[in-house]
């Protein structure tokens, strides 16, 4: 036994493990490596990981996640297979994988442990770990990764998912790194983007006081101990990158002009997939907190245990982990910023990464290579770019919501601001398919609003102030999830000519009925109700639509949104109303055991016909008949099995129920709120409901 492998405690010295391992060979003994070898409870490992290098990797790997596993909890390690060229149907490389059981949620899942590159033959480099430079960002590196995108990548990479046509306002605004300066943008120029977090200290920001002395040669000179660490950062990385060019939202529009801002926050798909790369600030949580490795050394040094004679190794975190545990990944605004890069260069307290539309590559890793297909470092959680490509609208846009609407946002107001780039993206998908236009109704797209409107949210969610709409996802706070998964697009669209029942009208902010959405999903504006007024008969034509309506006397608070947003946060639509009891359904846990909702069976006369998910907050009497309104068919196996279980009844064909929205009167009974989406046997309904005029807020 060397004096290294005296170190391993002794359930590793039993594993043998060698350089030779993380080198996949055609005479390999397989069985070896499609074991699970276990290294006991986790206070087991920790205590060991104190002495042995090994047990140490292992743990590192486990990373630092916000929920701490029960310290019984056992360990096991496995081989897998890594790294996929085009030139070779196997994969190249193993490394080893860390599982904790029982696998807890937010646990790390793609972190590995892997072979230095110094102990391999340089036969074997690709897909191994490398060593990285010591403290300091390493601005070649960053060049060679944008020659090499451009180089093997292409139109992948370069090719703008929005109008390439389209027209910057005349106050689109860069930083000019070479004079110091902002500018306007000159014609076709190369720019990068920042996208960091501001966080809540006090940042320097672009007004109508300062914006002269800013656009003069040097002006930037001038305030530059004043900019954020972050933002001062991001000059020297766009200038050492080769760039003059970098947008940066604080700088590039004027924070107290109302008009200034209108112009560029609906434009930030085109901002930033414009950009030839995103700068991300991927760590701290204030944009104080500077690049780590630009203007200050990296703040964690990479995890390297020799723990055999010629067998170094290298415990690696994943991007996706990397992002889980980020304040950065946490906030509304960082989404879209995100997802609509072509490229993305993310500073971190451990490296920089650098991400396309194709590749993932890194600084403690050799990934460049224009044959790689895939390996663990490529997989993602999501990308809109990647999603564009290759994936259907609906599913892009049920991907979106559900990844944006887990975010935080500072303000209520921003909620479709930072989602207005992802939402015109889709949107223009949406409308190539159909060849039609697709507006947004907060937030829910036109061409398929029968189905957009069925979203229930995933964890315990709360009313969003401002004014927001009850019906919309916008309007609530928590993420949200959508409904009919696993359908196809012609599925889909059978569904929506076929199987929706209501007819749905919205209303401008001054009471004009406006826009018709029909049961196809197809908006369509309706002229018979849109005059063109002289600006004395405003007054009159408003109240006269609301007198109509019966909305005279209630006051309606339309939010305010630089995306442009017109219409109040009403809808009226004509369809089936019912009144069903609500049963708790026993058995499940209660609020003590930290569950966010509870099932409730839809009842008539104490007999199950449906269910419904509510929150652990709901106040419910069984005694009372609650208002449900039809929406549209359903499958009944939609239900989770512990409500449909206890429901009877014979499946005829398979759309055997009804959407239903559970709904609370206000306004003195004569507006309506959502509180939840449920699934009802349709014979229920047919047997008693009846049509009503419903106002929805």
């Amino acid at each position: 036994m060397s004096l290294v492998q005296s170190k391993l405690c002794s359930v590793c010295q039993t594993l043998n493990i060698s350089a030779g391992d993380f080198i996949i060979k055609d005479e390999d003994n397989t069985y070896k490596y499609e074991q699970y070898y276990d290294l006991g409870a986790l206070h087991e490992l920790r205590k060991r990981a104190e002495t042995c290098p090994l047990c140490w990797l292992y743990l590192d790997a486990a990373g630092n996640p916000p929920v701490t596993p029960p310290e019984d909890n056992a360990c096991q390690f496995s081989w897998e297979n890594d790294g996929f060229v085009d030139w070779s149907e196997a994969p190249l490389v193993r490394c080893l994988r860390l599982r904790i059981q029982p696998w807890l949620a937010n646990w790390p899942e793609f972190n590995k442990i892997t072979l230095l590159l110094d102990q391999a033959s340089e036969e074997y480099d690709l897909f191994l770990g490398r060593r990285r430079s010591e403290g300091r960002w390493k601005a070649s590196l960053a060049r060679k990764w944008m020659r090499d995108c451009e180089r093997w990548h292409g139109d992948a990479c370069d090719g703008l998912l929005t109008d390439k046509d389209a027209v910057m306002p005349v106050n689109f605004r860069l930083v000019d790194c070479l004079e110091r300066r902002l500018v306007v943008a000159p014609i076709n120029a190369k720019y990068l983007a920042l996208s960091y977090v501001w966080g809540r200290a006090k940042i320097f920001q672009l007004n109508t006081t300062n914006k002269g002395a800013l656009e003069r040669l040097g002006g930037l000179k001038t305030v530059w101990d004043e900019l954020p660490l972050t933002i001062r950062d991001t000059i020297r990385v766009t200038s050492k990158l080769g760039y003059r060019y970098v947008w940066i939202d604080s700088l590039c529009i004027v924070q107290d002009d109302d008009a200034d801002k209108k112009a560029l926050i609906p434009l930030m798909d085109l901002i930033y997939n414009r950009a030839l790369l995103s700068i991300v600030a991927g760590s701290g949580d204030t944009a104080g907190a500077g690049l780590p490795g630009v203007s200050a050394t990296l703040k964690i040094p990479q995890a390297i245990r020799e723990v055999s004679s010629g067998c170094t190794l290298l415990s690696q975190k994943h991007l996706v982990d990397l992002l889980e545990y980020s304040f950065y990944e946490s906030r509304g605004w960082t989404y879209q910023e995100r997802c609509l890069s072509r490229r993305r260069l993310y500073f971190f307290d451990e490296q920089t990464v650098f991400e396309c539309r194709r590749s993932v590559w890194r600084e403690d890793a050799v990934l460049e290579d224009p044959d790689v297909v895939s390996s663990f470092d490529t997989s993602s959680i999501y990308s809109i770019s990647g999603i564009v490509r290759s994936g259907l609208p609906y599913e892009q846009y049920g991907g979106s919501v559900y990844w944006y609407s887990q975010r935080n946002l500072t303000s209520n107001s921003d909620v479709l601001n930072a989602f207005a780039g992802i939402s015109r993206v889709l949107l223009n998908e949406m409308g190539a398919l159909s060849s039609t236009a697709v507006s947004s109704i907060y937030g829910l797209p036109s061409s398929m609003f029968d189905w957009a409107i069925l979203w229930s949210p995933n964890k315990t969610a709360h009313k969003r102030t401002g004014g927001w709409p009850s019906w919309s996802w916008c309007g609530w706070v928590g993420g949200v999830g959508m409904a009919l998964t696993g359908v196809t697009e012609p599925q889909l669209k059978e569904w929506l000519q076929h199987r929706t029942r209501v007819r749905w009208r919205t209303y401008a902010v001054n009471g004009w009925p406006c826009e018709c959405i029909d049961s196809v999903g197809q908006a369509s504006v309706n002229l018979q109700f849109l005059p063109t007024p002289s600006p004395h008969q405003v007054l009159e034509l408003e109240e006269a639509y609301l007198a109509k309506s019966g909305l005279v006397g209630i006051r309606i608070t339309a939010p305010l949104s630089e995306e442009g947003d017109t219409l109040l946060p009403i809808l009226q639509l004509r369809a089936q109303v019912a009144r069903f009891e609500l049963q708790p359904v026993d058995g499940f846990p209660s609020a003590t055991n930290a569950v966010v909702d509870r099932g409730y069976h839809i009842s008539l006369a104490g007999v199950a016909v449906g269910g419904i998910w509510l929150d652990m907050a709901w106040q419910h009497d069984t005694e009372v008949a609650y208002e449900f309104v039809v929406l549209s068919e359903a499958r009944m196996s939609s239900l989770r099995e512990q409500l449909l279980s206890r429901i009877k009844h014979d499946v005829k064909g398979e759309w055997d129920g009804y959407h239903v929205m559970l709904v609370k009167s206000i306004c003195e009974g004569r507006l309506r709120e959502r509180v939840a989406i449920g699934t009802i046997l349709q014979s229920a309904v047919n047997d008693q409901s009846g049509w009503d005029d419903i106002w929805l807020r």
